[in-house]
């Protein structure tokens, strides 16, 4: 599988575009810390058997995220842009993802 960036760029704008129409300028973080799995080879392999990846766990911050991330806006253009950055982005997204349930709710 292939993914376009202008398409894909376009479906994340329209999530945007989505919150901006219904007027949710923010997003309450209630929750810092998360479960990750940093490792590629293992986060990505179903062979794995679930009782192995606990000790592949590592816990991650939202806050840390968002401080993180926060910083971009403060500094030259793709200055700090790594995969890094994708990540912790990823993070604070799959975040929003899960509390749009709630937003989304509110708004029917």
């Amino acid at each position: 599988m292939k993914i376009e960036i202008d398409r894909f760029k376009l479906i994340v704008n329209q999530l945007f575009e989505f919150l901006d129409e219904n007027e949710i300028s923010s997003i309450e973080i209630e929750e810092d810390y998360y479960w990750n799995i940093e490792d590629y080879e293992v986060k990505y392999n179903p062979e794995i058997e679930p009782i192995n990846l606990i000790k592949e766990f590592c816990l991650g911050s939202l806050y840390d995220e968002w401080e993180f991330i926060q910083d971009i806006a403060e500094r030259e253009k793709y200055q700090i842009i790594s995969s890094v950055t994708f990540s912790e982005v990823a993070e604070i997204l799959k975040y929003i993802g899960f509390k749009s349930i709630n937003l989304i709710k509110d708004i029917e």
